[in-house]
């Protein structure tokens, strides 16, 4: 499940709730050139797809050429308060001319409110919760695979000051290795 997304709890939430149910996140970089967004939506047969609001017009042409059934856009106030999120101006109209399902994030989260059956949370040893790409600065661009335990063990001994100190790690963008753990 790819999503480009800034440092907000929500791309934490994607990658827990992916995990939860066995399925792997794909953090992308908003630097990623729009041929090569374009390019994986097709091969892999990306069906839904997470985006940060002021990144939809970067990747519009992406969008719009691709097999993607749903977009889920976020604006980054998801998580403030009613009060915040009052002073949100309206979405652009021009965003619902690609011809896709395009959804806020509540939205899309009161999609499963209905959902009545008990999720039993997958676990298989060794499971990718999140790849991670690189920039392929020693030759060819690589998916990093990080496991759930990968993630959670960085991110417990981050939260317990084991390894780091201080807060400047939080800026870092979940497409970074670092930035993923560090939510």
């Amino acid at each position: 499940i790819p999503f480009i997304l800034p440092n907000v709890a929500e791309a934490r939430y994607l990658i827990y709730a992916s995990s939860l149910i066995g399925s792997t996140t794909y953090p992308i970089s908003p630097l990623l050139p729009q041929e090569q967004l374009e390019m994986i939506l097709k091969n892999e047969n990306v069906k839904t797809i997470f985006l940060f609001e002021a990144f939809f017009f970067l990747y519009e042409e992406a969008l719009k050429n691709s097999n993607l059934e749903n977009i889920v856009l976020l604006n980054g106030l998801e998580s403030m308060p009613k009060i915040i999120k009052m002073i949100k101006s309206k979405e652009n109209k021009s965003i619902h001319d690609i011809n896709k399902a395009i959804f806020n994030w509540d939205e899309y989260c009161n999609i499963g409110k209905n959902y009545k059956e008990n999720i039993t949370p997958y676990y298989r040893k060794d499971h990718i919760a999140a790849i991670i790409g690189t920039s392929g600065t020693t030759g060819l661009p690589k998916g990093v695979c990080l496991t759930d335990k990968n993630i959670n063990a960085v991110a417990i001994a981050y939260k317990n000051g084991e390894y780091f100190t201080g807060d400047f790690l939080d800026a870092l963008l979940p497409s970074i290795g670092y930035g993923i753990s560090m939510i």
